[in-house]
Parts: C-alpha cells; structure tokens; sequence
C-alpha cells in the first residue's frame, strides 16, 4: 500500500501561474495524494481557479485563510491540515516533472531519513533560457547521504525541494517562521539539527519560475528586506546556542552567495546590522575559519576590525572574478 503525500501549495495573486503548478502536480505519476491549496486571501481569480480544479480532482482540498499572512503563515495553515504520512511543499508559481513525487517518495523510503532533498532544479525565466540552479559547494549527481553539519553548511535550503517525514515535523514541532521573508533559511537548519543526516538526491527537475515581480526580486535592493534577512540569521544562531547545537558542531553562520550580494548598494544601516551580528558570532567564525570562501572571510575579518575599510572595498566583485577564474581553470 502506497503512503499518502500531502501536497502544500500557498495560493496569493497566481491566477496567471497556478494551472501549470496544478496541472503538474494532479497529473504526477504518484497519485496517493492529498493536495491542500491554501488560500490566503488572494484578491484575483485564484480563488476560482481552484474551484474548477477541485470540482474534477477530489483529492483537491481548498483551505481558505480569514487573514492574509504570507507564505509561511500560509504552509503552516497547510501543515496543521496534512494528514500524510509525507509532507511536500510546492510554491503556486513553480511546477514539478511528472515523477517527481513517485521518486521523492522512493528515496525517502529506500533511505529511511526523516527528510530527501532533490537538488534537481531549473530555473525558468521569462525572457532567457533555462538554466540549472546550484546552490552551496556540495552538488549530488547520485543519490547519497548527507551529515547534518554538511547539509546545513551546503545543501540548497529552499523548502520546495524537500519531502518531509510529517511525524518528525510534528515530533519536533517545526513549522515556519511567520512575517518574515527568507522563512526558509530559517525552517531548514533547523530542522536539520534534529537529525543526523539527510538523504540527497538530483532526479526528476523541479521548475522554479523566476518573475519579475515576485517579492524578493521587487525588494532586492531595499533596506528592509535585508533587514529581515539578518534577523533569520540571528534567529538561527540563538536557536543554535539555545540548543547547544553551535557548542557541538561546525556550521556556516552566514550562508555563501547571500552576505555579499546584500551589501552591493553599500548601505550604511545594513553595515551596522551585519557587524552586530559578525560581533555575534565571532568566536565561533574564526573557530570553523576553513569553514568560509576567502572572499566571505576576508570581509568578515576587515568589517570586524574596521567598518570604514570594509565600506570601501568590493568584495562581491572581488568573489565574482574568483569564481570566474575557477570556471575557466575547471573547464581547461
């Protein structure tokens, strides 16, 4: 008998997208499913649109939310109405190949981890061809397990690339961080804390539409998205001391590729945030020093002893010809 997947999928101002994620997600070669569309509140047709796709589908359920409260607001309003054995997570915009559960599903059950991750995804633009996303140092061409410590530090984070064991999320009551952009990078490493390792796998893709107009790409540049941005890396590492966690294992404190991207405008309140935070952490980052690309631990270390100094140099540049230079020396 097949366990039953509970499908998540937040539903906010999608009208245009949401068809192609359901479409991929009825028509899945796996069909135990239990498919929770969360609607918070969305003021155009989505609402509709889900209506005629539960009128054919019965394993469609529509929960509709009295008060928007954003995506992860959302997931966990989908997470308190699962009744899977597993748990996935979709965002409404994206889409998935049609065996992708069918293989999330073998993996987790052959690997009998409370979490897969598939680092299979594409990234779907609008204007320009699709290309393959990789975050962090580690990229899975088989199927293999992953220490915690290793999956914190550099499996992609992203909560759409992972089917969940629901019991452990229960067990452990994780759920996402409400208000707050980034709630990802918050709810993974936190959850990989509670285990021992994870099993990663790179099979069938998952789509991942980049819009123009979605939230973080209209807010990339402002104050008070990096703003919160640093306060789920505070969050992180309190949960981290508050546990233990930190004292016991050897972590990244700020993730690669997203610190210096943020400091590109050179804004002087985001300076003054971050150097609380590197103050913060300090002990620990110069303990796991080997830990950190050259570039993140050369800011780290020029920003700590002087925060003018560090203003005036260009490290994202700096990092940019240093990956450039290692693509042309790993294609020759």
């Amino acid at each position: 008998m097949k366990s039953l997947v509970s499908v998540i999928i937040p539903i906010y101002n999608v009208e245009q997208y949401i068809e192609k994620c359901l479409d991929s997600v009825i028509n899945q070669t796996y069909k135990d499913l239990e498919i929770i569309c969360v609607n918070d509140c969305s003021p155009d047709n989505s609402a509709q649109i889900l209506l005629e796709y539960a009128q054919r589908d019965t394993r469609i359920k529509i929960v509709n939310r009295e008060k928007n409260g954003g995506l992860s607001a959302a997931r966990n309003t989908g997470l308190d109405e699962a009744k899977g054995e597993y748990v996935y997570f979709i965002d409404s915009d994206d889409w998935i190949d049609l065996d992708y559960i069918e293989k999330m599903v073998s993996a987790i059950t052959f690997s009998k981890t409370d979490v897969v991750v598939n680092t299979n995804v594409i990234q779907e633009f609008e204007n320009k061809p699709s290309k393959k996303l990789v975050f962090g140092d580690l990229e899975i061409e088989e199927n293999a397990f992953v220490d915690a410590d290793n999956a914190i530090n550099n499996i992609m984070w992203a909560s759409w690339a992972q089917l969940w064991d629901r019991k452990f999320l229960v067990k452990n009551d994780l759920g996402f961080l409400e208000g707050h952009i980034y709630e990802d990078m918050h709810f993974s490493p936190v959850a990989y804390s509670y285990m021992d390792k994870i099993y990663a796998i790179a099979a069938s893709a998952y789509h991942y539409r980049i819009r123009e107009n979605s939230l973080c790409r209209q807010n990339e540049d402002d104050y008070s998205v990096k703003e919160k941005l640093l306060f789920v890396y505070n969050t992180v590492f309190d949960f981290f001391v508050k546990t233990n966690y930190i004292e016991n294992h050897r972590v990244r404190l700020f993730p690669k590729d997203f610190i210096l991207p943020a400091l590109q405008n050179n804004n002087d309140k985001i300076y003054e945030l971050l150097l609380i935070y590197l103050v913060k952490i300090k002990k620990y980052v110069e303990r796991d020093k080997e830990l950190y690309d050259k570039v993140d631990y050369e800011f780290f270390t020029d920003i700590i002893q002087n925060i003018d100094l560090a203003k005036s140099k260009n490290y994202y540049a700096k990092k940019m010809v240093n990956k450039l230079r290692k693509n042309i020396k790993d294609k020759n």
